[in-house]
């Protein structure tokens, strides 16, 4: 894997990260406060939650995944 891969690769594992935390934070100040920090409604914030784990468990993940396996090569591709 090249040099510029592995950056790619430390880059995306840092925001699947942040990713968690972020919603890990929201879930815990919603649980503690009923109301979250950055909007008045309760669902459209259960929305950003939903969508922080969604691609924290399955979009990044398979993306990383692909990158590993060489798959977005373009290189590959001739």
């Amino acid at each position: 894997m090249t040099r510029g891969r592995k950056l790619l690769c430390s880059l995306i594992r840092i925001c699947i990260t942040l990713n968690w935390i972020v919603a890990i934070f929201f879930a815990f100040h919603f649980a503690i406060t009923g109301r979250m920090y950055m909007s008045s409604s309760p669902v459209s914030s259960m929305f950003v939650i939903f969508t922080c784990i969604l691609v924290a468990v399955l979009i990044l993940p398979q993306f990383l995944k692909d990158i590993e396996n060489g798959v977005n090569n373009p290189e590959d591709s001739k």
